[in-house]
C-alpha cells in the first residue's frame, strides 16, 4: 500500500479534522495553517528540499525541537507564540497518528512528541499578589502609577476572589 503524500494529509487535515470535526473558525484555521507553512519551510530549508518533494519522514521531533528554537531564538518570537506553534504541531501529529497511522511506520508508529519543551508557569494568586505590592511599594510617590496600580491591584483581587 502506497504510503499517503504529505500534501494529502495536509489538505485532510485542514479540510476534514480542522474544518469540519473540530469545527474551528477560519481565523484559527489560518493561524493553524501560519504555523505549519513556517514550520514546514523551515523543514524545506534544513533538508535542502523543495515543499513538493518533502515526505512525513521528513518530521521528525529533532526537527521540531530545532523549529521550536529557531523561533525562539532567530525569530525572537514570545514564549506564547512558540507554545502555539507547538500546539498547532502537536494538532497535526495527533491527526496523522490517528487517522493515517500507516504514514508513521518510519516512526515506530508514533508521532514525533518534544517533551523537553519549556512551559510557562501560570500565575499564580500570590505572585500577582506579590507583583502589584512591588510595583506600589517601588513608587509610592508617583500619583499616576499608584491610582493606575491600585485600580488593577483591587480589580485582580476581586477577580481571583470571585474564582475561588
Amino acid at each position: 500500500m502506497n504510503e499517503p503524500t504529505l500534501g494529502c494529509i495536509l489538505h485532510s487535515f485542514f479540510e476534514d479534522h480542522l474544518k469540519v470535526q473540530k469545527g474551528l473558525r477560519p481565523t484559527s484555521v489560518t493561524s493553524y495553517a501560519d504555523a505549519l507553512r513556517l514550520f514546514l519551510c523551515f523543514v524545506a530549508h534544513t533538508c535542502r528540499r523543495k515543499l513538493s518533494r518533502l515526505a512525513v519522514s521528513d518530521l521528525t521531533s529533532d526537527r521540531v525541537l530545532e523549529f521550536l528554537r529557531h523561533v525562539e531564538n532567530e525569530r525572537h518570537n514570545c514564549v506564547a507564540n512558540r507554545n502555539h506553534r507547538l500546539a498547532a504541531l502537536r494538532s497535526l501529529f495527533e491527526y496523522v497518528a490517528s487517522s493515517k497511522p500507516e504514514a508513521l511506520e518510519k516512526h515506530n508508529g508514533s508521532p514525533p512528541s518534544p517533551t523537553n519543551v519549556p512551559h510557562r508557569r501560570q500565575p499564580t494568586f500570590w505572585s500577582v499578589m506579590r507583583s502589584s505590592l512591588s510595583l506600589l511599594a517601588y513608587r509610592p510617590w508617583d500619583p499616576w502609577l499608584c491610582g493606575t496600580e491600585r485600580c488593577s491591584f483591587s480589580c485582580t483581587i476581586q477577580a481571583l476572589a470571585s474564582k475561588r
